[in-house]
């Protein structure tokens, strides 16, 4: 298996190259930067993009002009939005990482009469589901925009939990489910580093959406151990996950409301 991977690896690194130009050739003139300028003529940084570049609540396939800065990674963490980026990508992504460590033990104390072939069976789906959705949520944002693919999401992972965590008693439901929260897992990869580069510009986008995914798991590790220690059975955790969803797809809206109010 180490071996598959290994060359699978090897064969999709060979097949990455540079794209073909970059953002300052895509197209924008004078007249475009103009319109990123604001106020005395200072270029601003609004929480999320000017009407400009309202490509967030629209659709990423279009061409959008170059990011008002170019933050490098020090300075994208002295900023407001490095810190509702966080905590949006910790709200939206703990319950999956919640699922991928207890979708099993859950589902044995639920399902006492199902073997281990089918709980191997559902984890394997759902690993299917997290890969396959990332084109999907990928695509999505591209037809509607980036933040609303996001709140689509963000709004449908609780909801999913909610009945995995009362309504799951057979087998069939529980499978469903759990690759329901996987297919809503996966997308968070595909949108948050859309959404970082958006933020703080391209040149450094690999470091910077490193940072913000370093801080996500590390808060999110941080949670996830606190609520092992505590004395609570799966369904109360479950719920808690569920508060902790929910408050995800409120920062979502967050960020929607925001670009609209930067769109007005």
């Amino acid at each position: 298996l180490a071996l598959c991977y290994l060359v699978l690896g090897l064969v999709g690194g060979s097949l990455l190259s540079d794209p073909q130009g970059s953002v300052g050739e895509a197209g924008w003139d004078d007249e475009d930067a103009k319109s990123l300028e604001a106020g005395n003529g200072k270029v601003t940084t609004p929480l999320l993009p000017s009407p400009s570049n309202d490509d967030l609540l629209v659709s990423s396939s279009a061409s959008a002009p170059p990011p008002q800065k170019e933050y490098s990674t020090r300075e994208m963490m002295r900023t407001l939005n490095f810190f509702v980026l966080i905590f949006c990508f910790f709200a939206c992504g703990t319950g999956g990482m919640y699922i991928s460590a207890t979708y099993k033990s859950y589902g044995e104390a639920i399902l006492p009469d199902s073997d281990d072939l089918f709980f191997t069976a559902v984890g394997s789906a759902g690993s299917l589901c997290n890969g396959i959705s990332r084109v999907f949520w990928g695509l999505l944002a591209d037809r509607i925009g980036v933040l609303r693919t996001l709140l689509v999401m963000s709004a449908a992972f609780p909801l999913v939990l909610l009945v995995y965590s009362t309504c799951a008693g057979s087998e069939a439901v529980y499978a469903a489910c759990v690759g329901c929260l996987f297919w809503c897992y996966g997308g968070n990869f595909s949108l948050f580093p859309t959404i970082c580069a958006t933020l703080f510009g391209t040149k450094n986008n690999g470091t910077n959406y490193g940072m913000v995914f370093i801080w996500f798991g590390s808060i999110t590790a941080v949670l996830l151990y606190l609520i092992s220690v505590v004395s609570m059975d799966y369904e109360d955790i479950n719920f808690v996950v569920v508060g902790v969803a929910t408050f995800g797809a409120c920062t979502a809206a967050f960020l929607a409301f925001r670009a609209k109010q930067a769109c007005v």
